[in-house]
């Protein structure tokens, strides 16, 4: 196959708190819980509730444009 190139995006991710659902999940002083997949610590902007995720927010995702 040869190769091609195609346009894409960046788009902001962001994960609303599920306690208050006002505040943004944030990343949380770098700590990382040993699973499979690895879980990344996030404290809300607001409310300070603290939750895992296999992802880190905020991030940037690319999209076909």
């Amino acid at each position: 196959m040869a190769e091609q190139t195609y346009e894409l995006k960046p788009v902001g991710v962001r994960y609303v708190c599920d306690k208050c659902g006002e505040g943004e999940m944030q990343r949380a002083n770098g700590i990382v819980l040993t699973a499979d997949p690895p879980r990344y610590m996030h404290a809300c902007s607001k409310c300070g509730h603290r939750q895992a995720f296999t992802e880190v927010y905020p991030s940037i995702r690319w999209v076909s444009a």
